[in-house]
Formats: structure tokens, sequence, C-alpha cells
């Protein structure tokens, strides 16, 4: 079984204001909203994750990451190498 943990800073350095899309529908102008959330400090993401191997080829993981948004994900996999 092996554990493992990380910490992730990530930081867009692109002006994420000017991301954003017009278009016109029948005479009507709009506009998308940027594709993503503006953090001007930057977002810290924390993750931990376990791996065991079943059988000489087969792997099963799982890992739950958390960022500073509050935003939590968990992921599962089960890997067969050949």
């Amino acid at each position: 079984m092996n554990f493992g943990t990380e910490l992730k800073y990530k930081k867009e350095l692109m002006n994420v204001d000017e991301w954003k899309d017009k278009f016109t529908v029948l005479d009507v102008e709009k506009e998308y909203s940027r594709p993503l959330s503006k953090h001007d400090g930057g977002v810290v993401e924390a993750k931990i994750s376990a791996s065991l191997d079943i059988a000489d080829k087969v792997e099963t993981s799982i890992s739950y990451s958390i960022d500073s948004t509050g935003e939590g994900v968990t992921k599962g996999a089960i890997t067969y190498k050949f």
C-alpha cells in the first residue's frame, strides 16, 4: 500500500476579465461570461491519495483533493497494466 500527499499553488497569469465572448443572435447581442472564477491571490490545493496493488498487474487507487475555494474532488481508479 502506498500513501501520498501533494500541495499545489495555482495562479492565472492572464487577465481573466478579458476572457469574454460576444455574439449576436437575431439582432440581440449577448456576452458569454468568463470560463473560470477570478481569484486575485491564486488557489491553494491539497491532495491525499492511497494506492494498493491487488495483483501483479492490477492496482486500485483513491484520492481526495480540496482547494482554498472550498471545492473538493474525490477520485478512484482501477488500473490494469499490460
